[in-house]
Parts: structure tokens; C-alpha cells; sequence
């Protein structure tokens, strides 16, 4: 983001965006991104859209206060012409998906951020460029109570692009919905911790977490192996379960 990025993004702010415009002037360059603070609730779904078809994306997540960070960053194509990309999403989100696609979270119905972290899924369809990349980013970021599953998305055939995430090396379709025939009838089914967590203790495993460093050790009579995970996310367990087989010959 340079001088002239930063014009043109002001210039895309509709003229009821004074906070944004006065914030952006105030903002620092971080990870590669133009990044400022405004109250919670300044950006609104109208702002959204002025930049969704634009040269620019924003991100944006609360912070402990009544701030919240934004990212702007010019957007970086990751399918120019199209290929298929991958979808996480928890298990219960499947029949809906199935008839009616993938909507931005805006148009589903009764929908709501399971966290403040993740309030750019009200505006956007995330994928990752793998079925490993979409199934880590299940276990350490939606949570550890629910099931996931993860989709294949053709957006070439959808005919939408996909440009890099500001705050991630994950993607954002630069679409507002994908239609069900461009998902792949696949998926890939997975369990919830708490589902790895017993089906283990049948195996006769004790599987002790450190939540600070994110490792888990798994015991079977004397032998153990740890699997490393990130702090205080459950990564690890789906490592564990990928190689349920070796840990309890």
C-alpha cells in the first residue's frame, strides 16, 4: 500500500464514512496491509460493498475494547482464471450448503459469528488452497465442541476469483454466493475433539493437553507421542486422529 493506494481507497468511502476516512489517516502499515482502528460498529455492511468489486479488500476483527482493527491491502489474485479451492464449515451447516450454497453471512438466515474474531464471514466466503490448509483451520479456529466438514469448491466453473485474505495465507471468493452445483459432492467428514477425545479413551489412550503450548502427549501403556499443535488450539487432535492407526498398533 503506498501514497496512491491509500487515495484510492479513501475516494471508494462513501461520504457518511467521515470516522473511516479521518482513521485511515492515522493508520500504520502492518503485515503488508494498511491497518487503522475505529469504534465497534463503524463499518457497515454499505462499506462492505464499496469495496467488494474494488481493487482493495477489508478485513477487520474486534479487539478486548471498543475498538476494532481494520486491514485494507490491494487485492492479491489467487485463482485469476479459476481451479478449485476448499471450504470449512461445522457438520450442521451441510443440508443448508447442499440447497442452497454458499452465501456470505450476511444472507443466511438467523446467522451470527460464532466469535468477534470472525466477523469478516458476515461479508465473505473463506476458502484455503487444500483439504490439509481447510481441515487445520477447522480444528484451530472454529472450535473444538462441534463436527466439521470441508467442501471442494469449483470457482472456476462459478466463474468467481480468489484473492488472498488480508490476515491470513488462506482466500476470500470474490463472489457473494456460490451455487450448489459448483460444490464438489465429496466431503471430508470431521469429528469433533470431543468425539477424538473418546473414541481414544476406548483405544485405551490417556492423552494429557497442555493448552499454553498447544502440545498434546498420548500414552499407550509406555510408549507416548506428542503431537504439536498451536497454543491453546486444538490442531493437534486432528493430527492425533490422522494417525490413529500407528498409535494404537
Amino acid at each position: 500500500m503506498d501514497v496512491d493506494d491509500l487515495e484510492a481507497v479513501k475516494d471508494l468511502l462513501p461520504g457518511s464514512a467521515s470516522v473511516v476516512r479521518e482513521a485511515i489517516g492515522k493508520g500504520i502499515r502492518r503485515h503488508n496491509a494498511w491497518s487503522f482502528q475505529v469504534p465497534i460498529g463503524t463499518l457497515n455492511d454499505g462499506l462492505f460493498d464499496a469495496f467488494r468489486w474494488s481493487p482493495f479488500v477489508l478485513s477487520h476483527f474486534k479487539t478486548e475494547g471498543n475498538l476494532e482493527i481494520v486491514y485494507v491491502k490491494r487485492k492479491i489474485v489467487l485463482f485469476p482464471s479459476g481451479g478449485k479451492c476448499f471450504h470449512s464449515t461445522f457438520a450442521s451447516n451441510l443440508a443448508s450448503i447442499r440447497a442452497s450454497g454458499l452465501l456470505i453471512g450476511r444472507n443466511i438466515p438467523e446467522f451470527e459469528p460464532r466469535d468477534g474474531f470472525f466477523l469478516d464471514s458476515r461479508q465473505y466466503i473463506h476458502v484455503s488452497g487444500s483439504v490439509d490448509s481447510a481441515t487445520r483451520w477447522h480444528y484451530d479456529l472454529l472450535g473444538r465442541e462441534e463436527a466439521g466438514v470441508v467442501l471442494e469448491v469449483d470457482v472456476g466453473g462459478a466463474g468467481a476469483r480468489v484473492f488472498c485474505d488480508p490476515r491470513s495465507n488462506d482466500g476470500i471468493i470474490e463472489a457473494m454466493n456460490v451455487q450448489p452445483q459448483w460444490i464438489g459432492s465429496n466431503e471430508v467428514l470431521l469429528p469433533s475433539v470431543a468425539e477424538i477425545q473418546e473414541l481414544a479413551k476406548k483405544n485405551g489412550l490417556v492423552c494429557e493437553e497442555s493448552p499454553k503450548t498447544g502440545r498434546l502427549t498420548v500414552s499407550k501403556d509406555r510408549s507416548s507421542k506428542r503431537y504439536e499443535g498451536s497454543p491453546e488450539i486444538p490442531g493437534a487432535w486432528w493430527r492425533l486422529y490422522c494417525d490413529f492407526v500407528n498409535v494404537t498398533d
